[in-house]
């Protein structure tokens, strides 16, 4: 397999990254198995002391779909042994092993094993008679190791063995528009949200507003302004956290086991649990029993869910139709956003009072609230209660594959699959990145990074972040609290500046964001997490009230 090839199954990031050709493992709220680094050892390989036998590695086939590399797929390696440039004789046994680089402590089988058995990390097989022995190897990821580590998949005989193929596994943004909930963390706040969520190897965490008991700590004290566990004495008992949301004043959280629990504000049926209770611990959305759930938004009072067969479902309040029922009227268990029907979604947003989809093909669809033009079909008409394609022809969109995308208070973000950045609805604070104040209804480019390829995008009520393939993060919008990260808190910007790194984030490699209403949020490679902007509820959870105009370190995550 060639580099090209390979980078075609990665992130962009993963593509213009330099050096060596070593693919990582993708994480996030979408995580992939991007193809492997492989090290072929034929000309030298580590020989016991006769020294007769070769082992030879053979890259894995090229003709493998990224669908190939998801949780459960298999991927086959080869190892061809000879013995004087001649296939040694069929039926010699060659092992396999899969494990982790000295130093590391963690089984090899929280990633891989060794198909068909999940638990195997050794097996013997024998050779045909070209010398050919074959080993298939399963995707499994259900609790992330520590990063970055490396594993190793090896092949030996009786005489002689040599590495097949190493995995370095570091914690990247994730790949836009495959959602998979398997991931080292999961980090959520939204264009609404006062409050900021974080989940950590499948332990939740939350710190910020909690009026409603949004946190989900089985408390509703007001303001919590240290990282507290998020309490599994509710449907969350026994389960692993893989992707969460958080609304205006409500929480959801997804589980590994495709199930779907929320808590906080229900006042509008926001939690879905067909009641106007506000649970301060997660209760389960049982409506969706029997669905396996893929990937949660929360807008500000209403709330989606992607389901493994495709299905999108939407419930809460409904005033601008964000629910895509058709309808106004509000729910208090989900409904099916039945106009999307037909259409494969592989990602979703919600902002203040409108919902964005995001088809299989590239194709972004949105509905609900249109008043400044945030649905991108070309007009202000509101409300829109049935999902439509944002407007392409004629605009900056045209011919572009979308691979994310994000919601703010009331305009939206869409990234292309050549990392350039779109952005339509109001511009009042500057948000929409082009220099300008004008507000528009259809697509335009993000002018100010122009040159910049884009990896990863947050939205927040009335600003913007995005991190670049090179790792710089910028920012833009709205800076009324410092949420910019630019050392001040006044104002607006209009174009994209970067957010400054001469602070907590002095040489991290930033690898997932997110925005809040008034702040914003950096996870760094390290696994340690940064906070900027408004902290009057605590949502910087550095165990202050106190604002911060540049990046701040989170206090330590509870274990």
């Amino acid at each position: 397999m060639t580099d090209d090839a390979l980078a075609s199954l990665t992130d962009p990031a993963d593509a213009t990254s330099p050096g060596p050709s070593r693919r990582a493992i993708v994480a996030g709220t979408g995580a992939i198995w991007a193809a492997p680094a492989i090290t072929v050892l034929a000309s030298a390989p580590a020989f016991a002391a006769s020294g007769q036998v070769q082992v030879t590695a053979f890259l894995p086939d090229a003709t493998r779909p990224v669908s190939a590399y998801r949780t459960g797929t298999t991927q086959t390696f080869t190892a061809t042994v000879t013995q004087g440039g001649s296939a040694v004789a069929t039926g010699t046994a060659v092992v396999f092993s899969l494990d982790r680089l000295p130093g590391d402590t963690t089984s090899a089988t929280d990633w891989l094993s060794l198909h068909p058995t999940n638990a195997a990390t050794t097996a013997t097989t024998i050779t045909d008679a070209s010398g050919k022995a074959t080993i298939t190897l399963r995707y499994l990821p259900p609790i992330v190791p520590s990063i970055p580590t490396t594993l190793r998949l090896t092949a030996t005989t009786s005489t002689g063995s040599a590495t097949l193929a190493t995995w370095d596994l570091t914690y990247r943004p994730a790949r836009p528009g495959t959602p998979d909930p398997h991931g080292a963390f999961a980090l959520a706040t939204s264009s609404e949200a006062f409050h900021t969520l974080i989940a950590r190897n499948g332990v939740g965490s939350a710190f910020g507003e909690n009026g409603f008991g949004q946190l989900g700590t089985d408390s509703t004290d007001n303001t919590q302004a240290r990282p507290t566990a998020i309490a599994t004495t509710s449907s969350l008992i026994g389960k692993t956290i893989t992707a969460l949301a958080t609304g205006g004043s409500h929480s959801l959280a997804l589980a590994s086991d495709g199930t779907l629990h929320a808590w906080g504000a229900n006042y509008s049926g926001q939690v879905g649990d067909g009641t106007a209770l506000n649970p301060a611990t997660a209760v389960a959305v049982t409506a969706l029993a029997g669905k396996s759930i893929t990937a949660i938004a929360a807008g500000n009072e209403h709330s989606l869910a992607l389901a493994s067969d495709g299905a999108l479902y939407a419930w809460g309040w409904n005033s601008s139709g964000q629910l895509g029922d058709g309808t106004t009227i509000p729910r208090n268990t989900p409904v099916a956003v039945t106009t999307l029907s037909g259409k494969t979604i592989t990602a979703i947003a919600a902002g203040n009072r409108h919902s964005l989809a995001l088809a299989s093909d590239g194709t972004v669809y949105a509905w609900g609230n249109n008043a400044s033009g945030q649905l991108g079909d070309g007009t202000t008409n509101s409300p829109v209660t049935a999902a439509a394609a944002v407007k392409t022809i004629n605009t900056s969109l045209a011919g572009k594959t979308i691979t994310a995308i994000a919601a703010g208070g009331t305009h939206s973000l869409a990234l292309a699959s050549d990392g350039t950045l779109y952005a339509w609805g109001s511009n009042s604070s500057g948000q929409l990145g082009d220099g300008t104040n004008v507000s528009h209804s259809t697509a335009g480019a993000v002018t100010s990074l122009a040159g910049k390829t884009i990896t990863a995008i947050a939205a927040g009520s009335d600003h913007n972040l995005a991190l670049a393939s090179d790792g710089t993060l910028y920012a833009w919008g709205s800076n009324s609290s410092g949420q910019l990260g630019n050392g001040s808190s006044s104002g607006s910007v209009t174009t994209a500046i970067t957010v400054r790194t001469t602070t907590s984030l002095a040489n991290k490699t930033i690898v997932a964001i997110a925005a809040g209403k008034l702040h914003s949020l950096a996870l760094a490679s390290d696994g340690t997490l940064h906070a900027w902007g408004s902290n009057s509820s605590g949502q910087l959870g550095n165990g202050t009230t106190s604002n911060t105009a540049v990046p701040a370190l989170v206090n330590a995550l509870p274990s």
